[in-house]
């Protein structure tokens, strides 16, 4: 449980804390989101395939046929939101291809240094 007293202490914090004021520190926190791009403001992010969404939001289009303006609206969410996703997939076996040859890094270590512990005794 917080205590009066460090809610005070954040509350004055706070206040003294105003973000980024200069316009390259606030143009580097504008890009926090593409991290993984999940977030990011921009569907299409600077290392993608531009002719890949064109293709995708084509093929949607194509198949929905959308019809009027909150229909063409809905489908260029659902076209960002399949981008996303697809790119999502894409980062989550990023993550687990890190992980797994981390793994293997580590029982290839392992295997070295008993090879290296071998050749140091055998030449004592």
């Amino acid at each position: 449980m917080t205590s009066a007293r460090q809610l005070e202490t954040n509350r004055q914090n706070a206040r003294r804390s105003t973000g980024p004021t200069t316009a390259n520190g606030k143009a580097r926190v504008a890009q926090n989101a593409l991290t993984h791009g999940l977030l990011s403001r921009e569907t299409l992010l600077p290392d993608e395939d531009p002719q890949a969404l064109q293709t995708l939001a084509e093929a949607v289009r194509a198949e929905l046929n959308p019809e009027g303006a909150q229909e063409h609206l809905l489908v260029d969410m659902m076209i960002r939101a399949v981008w996303r996703l697809q790119r999502l997939g894409r980062v989550e076996a990023g993550v687990f291809a890190w992980k797994h040859f981390g793994i293997l890094a580590e029982r290839a270590g392992r295997a070295a240094r008993t090879y290296e512990r071998g050749a140091t005794s055998a030449f004592s």
